[in-house]
């Protein structure tokens, strides 16, 4: 067998592990804010094909993210050619998970219950998810968890809105049509994310609302800005 297809089946073997599998049903809910489907999923509408066996992520970009642990394109790559991988499939998914865990040092304190101590090699991973929301996947109490995770964020403005993957505050009746607008638009939220990066860029002004018409992006985005500008 080659050193490959050695680790591929020595990482195989320990996904049998109890605590290993509670931790890794933590990390997908995590990576996919406890969404339906997570294998298939990807950072925009769009969902991967059921059959994972016939998906390669070739021709993803770099920084993408895809599947049940929000793998980027070039870190999935890197792990198939390592591990000698064959399809995106949901076990191929968790061998590729739990080669990174490895890389960060938290596999083997998982593997023998610590998950604490996992949890503190992983926090890069966690994101701004709270103690209390992964002790909740895990199934414990978060004081059980002795971790130091990122602080909780303070509440939201009531009018807050997430646009794309951004949390947005409106300043004024004008920037909230606008950003509600964006919102609703039927887009990728890199492209609502685009929309809001150049909005807030310009001055709270029409003219520089027109800026915005023809700058790249979709004609129909264009069409609901000139109603919003004729509107303001």
């Amino acid at each position: 067998m080659t050193e490959a297809s050695n680790t591929r089946e020595a990482i195989r073997a320990l996904l049998d592990s109890e605590d290993l599998a509670r931790y890794m049903t933590m990390l997908r809910k995590v990576a996919t804010r406890n969404g339906s489907n997570p294998y298939t999923r990807t950072e925009g509408k769009d969902t991967l094909p059921e059959n994972l066996d016939a998906v390669n992520g070739e021709e993803w970009p770099d920084d993408a993210k895809y599947g049940a642990y929000a793998l980027t394109g070039s870190e999935w790559r890197r792990l198939r050619a390592e591990l000698g991988l064959d399809g995106f499939t949901r076990e191929n998914q968790d061998i590729a998970a739990a080669k990174l865990m490895d890389e960060r040092g938290s596999l083997q304190p998982v593997l023998q219950g610590d998950l604490g101590g996992g949890l503190q090699l992983d926090k890069s991973v966690m994101g701004r998810t709270q103690p209390k929301t992964i002790a909740k996947y895990l199934g414990m109490d978060a004081s059980g968890l002795e971790v130091d995770l990122p602080p909780q964020a303070p509440p939201l403005p009531p009018d807050a809105l997430t646009v794309g993957d951004r949390t947005v505050v409106p300043q004024g009746n004008r920037d909230r049509v606008m950003r509600e607008k964006i919102a609703a638009a039927n887009q990728p939220d890199s492209i609502k994310g685009r929309m809001v990066d150049l909005h807030n860029a310009l001055p709270q002004n029409r003219d520089a609302d027109r800026r915005l018409l023809g700058d790249g992006l979709p004609r129909e985005f264009d069409g609901q800005l000139r109603e919003l500008i004729d509107r303001y």
